[in-house]
């Protein structure tokens, strides 16, 4: 868990209910802007991304719609 996700989960409870929804149920969610990972649209300007190994769910960035990735 990054230090920038576990500041942002901590700040805002949306945020910290939309990464626990990854970590129950990882797969629904869409293919990521880099490969072998996966995207959950947290707010309409706000994705988180993330990667998913075995059974470890790991959060690599919050990401505003306008910056470019990776």
């Amino acid at each position: 868990m990054s230090t920038s996700w576990t500041s942002a989960a901590e700040r805002d409870p949306e945020f910290e209910a939309k990464a626990e929804n990854v970590r129950q149920r990882p797969k629904p969610y869409k293919s990521g802007r880099v490969k072998d990972t996966r995207e959950i649209v947290v707010r309409p300007n706000c994705v988180m991304g993330y990667r998913v190994t075995g059974a470890l769910v790991e959060m690599l960035r919050m990401l505003h719609t306008v910056q470019q990735c990776p």
